[in-house]
């Protein structure tokens, strides 16, 4: 009936995970492959009683294993009271935030969204508990006749994601509300709730909603509704909210979800122009005043010498300056276009300008995540993938310019 590996100690007169104690005997140790057969129903009788929920341990696994496998059927109950409670006060803020005649303010909406982030990193952790609570030793010792705890189990596990749904379903009925405005903010704690609960359903069309969904304002206790500029930067997905969302989406195994991250945040006009703002306008506005600069420093260096005339040695200064400028600016913007030691399975098809490998390489770094995700982790078995998923991703990086798996960069195909 019991593992022959595993190994009990009886000392005293209770069961202290996986430390038995029992009366008339001193300590030492045995195994159960020692215990004659008939004596073992016996055992395991005794050791249901001693394991008891009516009955507390003396001492505490360090790691919190005993605590998550066997803890007491009151406490589960009043902690699934609690989540419940949770939601209970979480869906009366939403009737709340959206029965206001008037717009929700931010700070009530970011309130509510820190209460979801919150309760979903709860359920995240309860969700995950069963999986680390098969690690004890006396969790194994119970498998042997626990059909009652797996039922039990397996009702909680279905709780906690019927919690986890309506959670979700809770967060996206407000972010999606007219009268909400989607800000950076929001749009950041929006997606960390989805992240925690891995639900990445509804990440695009949020996305979608961030760049064209109307602003709300108020006019003369009326509320009204102005239509916005999907191309505008502000309207550009942050990056980082963008990496969150496709991480979520890989963990999920969706990649009909990830391409579509990919598509509604990376490959949109707003984020390459929000890319040129934050990236290439500082170094643009420098090289545009260089001439200017560089004309004032080549009028101080011919004043310092005498070998030849002023005007003329201002032109020599002023040329060896502005072509050391042009020449290093040059070489720095092939490098930065040309590189690709960061590429993995997917690069350029040839032809490409270097000007898109620049404006697009988060679009070409997020679909190569996305094929490492799907493909073999194996160097050497590259190329070998099959199936409808990987077909898709082929097809998607062919339309966009790109090459998955390029024969003269794979292993062994130098």
């Amino acid at each position: 009936m019991l593992k022959p590996s595993l190994t009990i100690r009886l000392h005293g007169h209770r069961l202290c995970d996986p430390t038995l104690k029992f009366p008339h005997f001193s300590p030492f140790l045995l195994t159960i492959d020692q215990i004659p057969f008939r004596r073992q129903k016996i055992l395991f009788l005794r050791l249901v009683h001693y394991i008891s929920p009516t009955r507390r341990c003396e001492r505490k696994n360090v790691n919190g294993i005993f605590v998550q496998g066997f803890r007491l059927s009151s406490n589960a109950s009043q902690r699934e009271t609690k989540l419940q409670a949770v939601m209970q006060e979480l869906e009366h803020d939403r009737k709340l935030l959206l029965s206001q005649q008037t717009l929700p303010s931010n700070n009530n909406l970011e309130n509510f969204f820190e209460k979801c982030i919150d309760q979903s990193r709860i359920l995240a952790l309860d969700l995950s508990r069963p999986v680390q609570s098969k690690a004890g030793a006396t969790s194994a010792l119970l498998a042997l006749d626990n059909s009652t705890l797996k039922l039990s189990d397996r009702n909680a596990t279905q709780n906690l994601q019927l919690m986890i749904n309506s959670l979700s379903e809770l967060a996206y009925s407000v972010i999606k509300n007219p009268k909400v405005f989607i800000s950076p903010v929001l749009l950041d704690m929006y997606v960390s709730t989805q992240a925690n609960l891995g639900s990445p359903e509804t990440l695009p069309e949020v996305f979608k909603l961030y760049a064209q969904k109307p602003i709300p304002r108020v006019e003369k206790s009326i509320v009204q509704y102005s239509q916005q500029n999907a191309k505008s930067l502000k309207n550009a997905i942050p990056s980082e909210i963008a990496q969150k969302a496709l991480e979520t989406a890989i963990k999920a195994g969706m990649l009909v979800v990830a391409l579509d991250i990919i598509e509604i945040s990376f490959t949109t006009r707003a984020f390459k122009a929000s890319k040129v703002m934050r990236k290439a306008m500082l170094p643009a506005s420098g090289l545009a005043l260089s001439p200017l600069v560089s004309y004032s420093l080549a009028l101080q260096l011919a004043n310092w010498q005498t070998t030849m005339d002023t005007a003329f040695a201002t032109r020599v200064a002023f040329l060896g300056i502005t072509g050391y400028i042009g020449l290093t600016s040059i070489i720095g913007l092939l490098t930065i276009s040309t590189a690709n030691d960061q590429m993995d399975r997917v690069t350029w098809a040839p032809g490409m300008p270097l000007w898109h490998r620049w404006i697009r390489e988060e679009e070409r770094a997020a679909i190569d995540r996305v094929a490492g995700a799907w493909g073999f982790r194996e160097s050497w078995r590259r190329g070998e993938e099959e199936g409808e998923d990987w077909e898709l991703i082929k097809e998607w990086v062919n339309r966009r310019d790109m090459i998955l798996d390029k024969v003269e960069l794979m292993e062994g195909m130098d």
